[in-house]
């Protein structure tokens, strides 16, 4: 599915910063809609995923890439549940850092 990844047209707007962190590291949007932002980047020959589902009990869910130590290779997946979306960010914002070794921020707060 094509998704266009300019931040102008992200629907889920308590994102953009990250879906801005997201894009310069080299993630694509894949999936933006009212409730779920999805985005890919390629590690060949793997494909490694974050996923941010908003649910109908107000939980966001969600599930990144378990880096092994192999940089080149992602196992498996891990998933959370949090109440608002400054620790959705948070934790997101966490493991996009990780896969590019470079520490980040941005300011989930507002």
């Amino acid at each position: 599915m094509f998704v266009d990844n300019e931040p102008s047209n992200l629907i889920m707007r308590e994102y953009d910063d990250l879906h801005e962190l997201c894009l310069v590291d080299g993630w694509c949007a894949v999936e933006n809609n009212e409730t779920t932002l999805h985005y890919e980047r390629v590690v060949n020959p793997y494909e490694a995923e974050i996923i941010i589902e908003l649910k109908c009990d107000s939980t966001i869910d969600v599930t990144v890439p378990v880096k092994s130590l192999d940089p080149a290779r992602y196992y498996s997946r891990y998933k959370l549940s949090f109440a608002s979306h400054a620790e959705a960010i948070d934790f997101v914002t966490m493991h996009v850092n990780l896969y590019d070794g470079e520490e980040q921020s941005i300011d989930s707060s507002e």
